[in-house]
Parts: structure tokens; sequence; C-alpha cells
């Protein structure tokens, strides 16, 4: 660390990152595919169809 004051009032991955004295473009680029809502939606629906395909009759109308 090459520093230790984050301009924020709660602690979010980016202002961590800023303060790193070596390189971070590869934290950037894994934090700009997790971070997008896209991954957060799909991750999301394939949880729900995971759960569809593999419960009961009734899990899974409960799930849809």
């Amino acid at each position: 660390m090459c520093g230790n004051i984050i301009n924020k009032v709660y602690c979010d991955n980016y202002s961590i990152v800023k303060l790193a004295c070596s390189d971070t473009t590869v934290n950037n680029i894994m934090d700009s595919f997790y971070g997008s809502p896209s991954f957060l939606f799909s991750h999301t629906y394939m949880r729900i169809l995971r759960v569809c395909f593999s419960g009961s009759k009734q899990t899974r109308q409960k799930a849809l």
C-alpha cells in the first residue's frame, strides 16, 4: 500500500486498488468482468434454472 486515505464514506474495491504501488491491470480486468450487471443477471438466472431442473415438480413450479 502506497497510501491510506480513501475519499469515500464506504470502502469499495476501486478505492483500494488505487492505493496499490504495483500494476493492477489484471485486477481491473477481472473487476470489469465480475462487476458487470450482465454477469450478475446471468449468474442469478443460472441458479434459478438449476433449481428448476434439479428438484421435484412442486419445487420447479415454485421456482418458475
